[in-house]
């Protein structure tokens, strides 16, 4: 089944809210009527996010992470882009504090 809809999420030094993140995002489309994903993009960060970015995904289809030098946010939205298999795109900022905007 090919999906639907890509979320591109880039990450800067999100080690402490992306726990929080992932589970808004989970809880929100959970029930959602199409196929999705989520795409981390850590960016140049220098805390753990890449570490906790990828333990968060590992044993979740519906959550990818990857792991780029610095290079600003348009660059990791660029390469995320790349990286979804949707048939419809999104991105957004880590520090968004209502994931249920994106519901649909």
């Amino acid at each position: 089944m090919s999906l639907t809809f890509s979320i591109i999420l880039p990450i800067y030094n999100q080690q402490d809210h992306l726990q929080t993140l992932y589970e808004d995002y989970k809880r929100v489309l959970k029930d959602a009527e199409y196929s999705w994903e989520v795409v981390f993009i850590v960016n140049g960060s220098n805390d753990n996010s890449y570490i906790n970015a990828e333990e968060l995904c590992k044993n979740d289809d519906h959550f990818r992470c990857f792991n780029l030098e610095k290079g600003g946010w348009g660059r990791a939205v660029k390469f995320g882009i790349g990286q979804a298999n949707a048939q419809y795109i999104c991105y957004t900022n880590s520090a968004r504090t209502k994931v249920e905007d994106l519901a649909m």
